[in-house]
């Protein structure tokens, strides 16, 4: 008994081997075959995306972007012009001013003389 025993025990360890290595392949098989699938699917789904969307929110994205950004160029000219108008308003009003001071100085000295 204690023969077959020890035979049975001998003989385990290497079949247990043997099938776990045969078991481990098959898995490393399974896991390869399904990361193949897995890619090509996924290359499928990323062609059919592309195709539907077509550039289209790419485009859309960069034409909102480059408007905004046109946007506000054209409103801070459009603010500095302003500031430009209102600066030149102002000192024509205070030359206009300094005119008729000059001149009515000229007259006083011309009625003077």
């Amino acid at each position: 008994m204690t023969d077959t025993l020890e035979i049975i025990l001998a003989v385990s360890g290497p079949v247990a081997a043997v099938v776990f290595a045969g078991v481990a392949r098959l898995f490393r098989a399974v896991k390869d075959r399904l990361t193949e699938q897995l890619r090509g699917e996924l290359a499928t789904f990323k062609v059919d995306l592309l195709s539907e969307i077509n550039g289209t929110y790419r485009r859309t994205t960069e034409c909102q972007l480059i408007e905004s950004g046109a946007s506000q160029r054209l409103d801070s000219i459009d603010a500095r012009l302003q500031e430009v108008q209102a600066y030149a308003h102002e000192r024509a009003h205070a030359m206009a001013n300094d005119i008729q001071k000059l001149g009515a100085e000229f007259r006083l000295r011309r009625d003077e003389a």
